[in-house]
């Protein structure tokens, strides 16, 4: 009889372990999920991965105006937070870039960001929301077109984004 209770209680605790396992699985799948920005967002972002810096005038002229794209003396650096990960073409919810734009010798700077929200929350613009922030990173201004970012992004082969 005790051999059967031993038994018994092996398989219940080995069901368990395999229902815990499994319950476990990839959670990378945030298609459904809505990221909304707050105030933490952009915290810090000056210590996230520069994925590109830009200098001078825009070489391809895709820029104009935007982003001092026109100005000979214009830096532009672009910082990622948590790495750009494409998959099936476009990039997953939560996914946050700011760029940050300044004339040196430092009279201009400017902070933009846009973020990947997803859940249908900007289908136009594949759900990308748009932000103007202050160097600390706070929020100035956010919506689906700030300044008209939406009309140049989409010209990206890259859901949005140029930078790779």
């Amino acid at each position: 009889m005790m051999k059967r209770n031993t038994w018994i209680l092996a398989m219940f605790y080995a069901l368990l372990f395999g229902f815990v396992i499994t319950s476990c699985g990839d959670d990378d799948d945030d298609d459904d999920v809505e990221f909304v920005a707050d105030a933490a967002t952009f915290a810090d972002f000056t210590s996230w991965t520069v994925q590109a810096t830009e200098t001078g005038v825009d070489p391809s002229g895709a820029l104009g105006p935007a982003h001092n794209g026109e100005a000979e003396n214009s830096v532009r650096t672009i910082y990622v937070k948590d790495g750009l990960n494409m998959s099936d073409g476009s990039y997953r919810n939560g996914t946050v870039i700011v760029k940050h734009t300044s004339n040196e010798p430092g009279d201009v700077n400017s902070y933009q960001a846009m973020v990947k929200r997803g859940n249908g929350f900007n289908t136009d613009d594949n759900d990308w929301e748009w932000f103007k922030l202050n160097a600390d990173g706070t929020i100035i201004e956010r919506g689906t077109n700030i300044g008209a970012c939406a009309g140049c992004h989409s010209a990206s082969t890259r859901d949005y984004v140029f930078t790779e």
